[in-house]
C-alpha cells in the first residue's frame, strides 16, 4: 500500500516544483470593449476603446479588434500593442474599414487580448457615433 502512495506524492511534488510561481495564471488577464466607437474620416476608420489588464510578469501583449456592421457590410480589423503593467489600461484602437465605410449606428466589436499567454476576449454590440 505504501508504494502506491509514493508515486502520486512524487508526481505531485514534481508538478509543484516545475510550475513557475512568479508567472501569473492566464485568468489574470481581462479585456472589455467600450460601448461606443467614434467614426472618423467619413467612416474610413472607427476608434474603439478597450480597457484591459494583464500582469506585468507577462511583459507585453497585443489587442486584436474586429468590427463588423451588418447594415452597411463594413468591417475591419486592427492589431495594436498592449503593455502589461498590473494596472487597468485604456487603449483607443483605430479600425480601418475594409470595403464600404462604417456608418453611424450599431456594429459588433470583438476584442482579443493575447501574447505569450492565454488571454481574454470580449464581444459587444457597440454604437458608432460622430
Amino acid at each position: 500500500m505504501t508504494r502506491f502512495m509514493v508515486l502520486p506524492t512524487a508526481v505531485a511534488l514534481l508538478v509543484a516544483v516545475s510550475v513557475p510561481t512568479a508567472r501569473a495564471v492566464p485568468t489574470d488577464s481581462k479585456i472589455i470593449v467600450g460601448a461606443k466607437a467614434q467614426r472618423v474620416s467619413a467612416g474610413a476608420v472607427v476608434n474603439v476603446s478597450v480597457t484591459y489588464v494583464c500582469p506585468a510578469s507577462f511583459g507585453a501583449g497585443f489587442v486584436v479588434m474586429l468590427v463588423s456592421q451588418a447594415e452597411t457590410g463594413a468591417s475591419g480589423t486592427s492589431i495594436v500593442p498592449a503593455p502589461c503593467t498590473d494596472d487597468r489600461e485604456k487603449l483607443l484602437v483605430p479600425v480601418p474599414a475594409l470595403g464600404p465605410p462604417f456608418a453611424l449606428g450599431q456594429a459588433i466589436a470583438q476584442a482579443f487580448l493575447a501574447g505569450e499567454f492565454a488571454g481574454d476576449s470580449d464581444v459587444r454590440r457597440i454604437q458608432i457615433v460622430q
